[in-house]
């Protein structure tokens, strides 16, 4: 009965448990748990990572498996945007979290959490970034979403480059160019006609640093993309969902969308989701001022300060009240 019992909760965990993997030092995959092996096409009792899974696309020589990188991602402090081969054949990109499991100080296992990407992003998120793009225009929208996500997301490089060159926004030094990049993402078998992100090698003066791509998706004969870089902190879920948005959201619907724009832009687009005493403590989070503060302000107390921000963080989809502020800071005059 006790083997029983203890076969039924083993049952239990791997019905339950993320998709995990472990792989170890010779590149198998040791164990995973059933939700990994539904999502990936695990093949046996002897198969290796590198079967399953493409770590990043590599700008400087061949890329490798997850062995072969795991080194610079943990340099760059980063997670990943790894693609996985599916068990019907399909490619997916999956947030990827890993952890090196050492053993008498030498490193035997990664174990790889991985959760697919929502594919197609929705909420009031997308409806900021679509009215920002409507408001601007698209040469307007991506020389403001370049400078928006430095501010907002924290990383030391933000690249937007659009099928001709003519109109990149914060190229680094070192950085390949657009056509670069295209022929490196094509060797190494990715599509640009897919709007999945990735992750890029950039292997720039000597030092490795890992892009995460977003392609535009938009049809077969554009390759657009926007490539962030050295993240101060690492990238979370919420942000590739939001970056994800940002890049669907500038999509031309047709030929008028790169005319110079007349509209203006602002704040509204998200404020617009909350009621009016969830806008009071908005527009003094804005200024700056603590929840005390704040509900010195309004007569409140501090506990109903923070629920209605808590609120508001629900309605707009974001996990940050930093990222709450930011988005309702924005007013945007159009370059017109």
């Amino acid at each position: 009965m006790i083997l029983q019992t203890t076969a039924f909760f083993d049952d239990l965990v791997q019905e339950m448990a993320e998709p995990i993997a472990l792989i170890d030092s010779r590149r198998r995959i040791v164990f995973c748990t059933r939700s990994f092996e539904n999502l990936v096409g695990v093949q046996g009792d002897d198969c290796q990572c590198d079967h399953i899974l493409i770590p990043s696309v590599a700008v400087c020589g061949e890329h490798g498996c997850c062995w072969d990188v795991i080194d610079d991602y943990l340099a760059n402090n980063d997670n990943g945007l790894w693609r996985f081969r599916g068990n019907n054949g399909s490619v997916f990109t999956a947030f990827t979290e890993f952890t090196p499991i050492d053993i008498q100080g030498k490193a035997r296992f990664i174990a790889v959490r991985i959760k697919p990407l929502v594919k197609q992003p929705s909420g009031p998120i997308v409806d900021f970034f679509r009215a920002a793009y409507d408001g601007l225009g698209a040469t307007g929208y991506w020389n403001w979403l370049v400078q928006y996500i430095r501010k907002t997301y924290d990383f030391g490089l933000v690249v937007w480059s659009p099928t001709s060159d003519e109109a990149v926004f914060s190229r680094g030094s070192g950085i390949p160019s657009h056509d670069e990049l295209r022929a490196y993402v094509k060797r190494a078998g990715h599509d640009f006609s897919t709007d999945q992100p990735f992750d890029i090698d950039l292997c720039t003066n000597g030092v490795r640093n890992f892009g995460h791509v977003f392609p535009s998706g938009w049809d077969a004969s554009r390759t657009d993309f926007l490539l962030v870089s050295k993240a101060r902190t690492k990238i979370d879920e919420a942000t590739v969902l939001e970056l994800h948005a940002a890049v669907l959201a500038g999509s031309p619907n047709d030929a008028s969308a790169y005319a110079k724009p007349t509209a203006t832009f602002s704040s509204q687009a998200i404020t617009c989701i909350f009621c009016a005493s969830e806008q009071q403590v908005l527009r003094l989070l804005v200024e700056g001022r603590t929840d005390k503060e704040i509900a010195q302000h309004l007569h409140l107390s501090v506990h109903t300060v923070k629920n209605r921000v808590r609120a508001m963080m629900e309605k707009a989809q974001v996990r940050k009240r930093t990222r709450l502020v930011a988005l309702a800071a924005m007013p945007i005059e159009s370059a017109g």
